[in-house]
């Protein structure tokens, strides 16, 4: 067993890298597929390989930003942390990850291992590995193709929480996990009732927020969570409050391109949450944007079904539209078209996200962009030469 595992690890490293070097993608899919595939007991040496412990972060809005904080509270109290990017949150996303941070010779290298995990997935990751501590941070309608509503995503974190209850209780000196849920989200109270170990809770006040870079009512969830997190595995208050300041926000977050000399922010909108809340951090925030750029795909990453627009608060929308110069793109620029319309936003711009001559055209020295996931990673790839790294 050592054996294949120790082929596993130099296979990961190996495949990995030449994917890269041929540019045939992130890297992170295939590796872990093929290893989980033809060897699953290799999850057993991860239950118990990291010292300090591993943290899991799933939901639907917030997981990038709230990993992202909790790596960064636990690197500046001097720990190593294996984290895995956005969009490496599958089951085989979290295996690459993983074997990317252990060593050739077999062992993980870091103290603590920080994972998003993706909403469908939780159950499958929660199967292999222990967590020290498990952060929910909250559900909403998301990728209706793919997800189902609600309730179905309820239903799958309720059964994997009952039967990792039963496999602890099966095992001498097995502590539950600490869970960090919502207070606001009354769908993760129905779940978390029948939880046999420790829950803490926190809400969306801004005492942390205040202390970041970050702006924005999501963000102080984000915020909240991270620290009520790192909190459980013994970081102190003190610590959390200086390391705030130096948080940098995670790609499309918030995040700063410049082109043409244009300031570009980007603002990652992929469902009515998000979508709404960025909305509502632009309509309050003192910025003052020449253009608003929205664009909507409905790539693999996406899903297909993109009737959640309708969901977006048409009030916040057309305040945020006023005065600026409104364009859209994306393989579904007509839909976001015509929920504009249906808005009271009439004059809009059909462009092309991937074309720097068309982008060049966008009026204005400021513009705010407002991409969904696959269309995001095209716009950075097309400003930056990369989609994420």
């Amino acid at each position: 067993m050592w054996i294949m595992y120790l082929i596993s690890v130099w296979f990961t490293k190996v495949l990995h890298r030449l994917i890269k070097l041929f540019n045939l993608g992130n890297g992170y899919t295939w590796p872990g597929h093929i290893v989980n595939k033809f060897f699953p007991k290799i999850w057993s040496n991860f239950r118990r390989g990291f010292s300090q412990g591993v943290i899991l972060v799933t939901g639907t809005n917030g997981k990038t930003t709230t990993s992202a904080l909790i790596a960064h509270f636990l690197r500046e109290e001097g720990f190593s942390v294996t984290a895995n990017r956005s969009g490496a949150n599958l089951l085989s996303g979290v295996l690459t990850t993983l074997l990317l941070r252990t060593n050739i010779f077999g062992r993980v290298i870091d103290d603590f291992a920080v994972l998003e995990v993706d909403e469908l997935n939780f159950d499958l990751v929660l199967k292999h590995l222990k967590p020290r501590t498990i952060v929910f941070t909250g559900l909403s309608r998301d990728q209706l193709d793919r997800y189902g509503e609600i309730d179905s995503i309820l239903e799958r974190w309720s059964v994997a929480l009952s039967d990792y209850i039963g496999s602890c209780k099966g095992s001498l000196g097995e502590d539950l996990s600490t869970l960090v849920i919502n207070t606001d989200s009354p769908h993760l109270e129905k779940i978390m009732s029948s939880y046999e170990g420790p829950v803490l809770r926190f809400d969306g006040s801004d005492d942390y927020l205040k202390l970041s870079p970050l702006s924005g009512t999501f963000n102080s969830y984000n915020v909240n969570a991270a620290a009520l997190a790192v909190k459980s595995v013994g970081v102190s208050e003190r610590s959390i409050e200086t390391s705030l300041p130096n948080f940098k926000p995670v790609f499309g977050r918030g995040e700063k391109v410049y082109f043409d000399g244009k300031e570009l922010d980007l603002f990652l909108a992929k469902n009515p949450a998000s979508f709404n809340n960025n909305v509502e951090m632009l309509n309050q925030s003192n910025t003052l944007y020449d253009s608003l750029l929205i664009i909507l795909n409905d790539g693999i990453p996406d899903g297909r079904d993109v009737s959640w627009i309708y969901d977006i608060d048409s009030y916040k929308l057309r305040q945020v539209c006023m005065g600026k110069n409104i364009y859209v793109a994306g393989t579904r620029h007509l839909d976001m078209e015509i929920r504009l319309g249906y808005a009271g936003i009439i004059e809009v711009i059909n462009t092309d996200h991937t074309s720097m001559e068309e982008l060049e055209r966008v009026a204005g020295s400021k513009v705010a962009v407002l991409p969904n996931y696959s269309a995001m990673l095209e716009f950075r790839e097309c400003l930056l030469g990369r989609n994420i790294l």
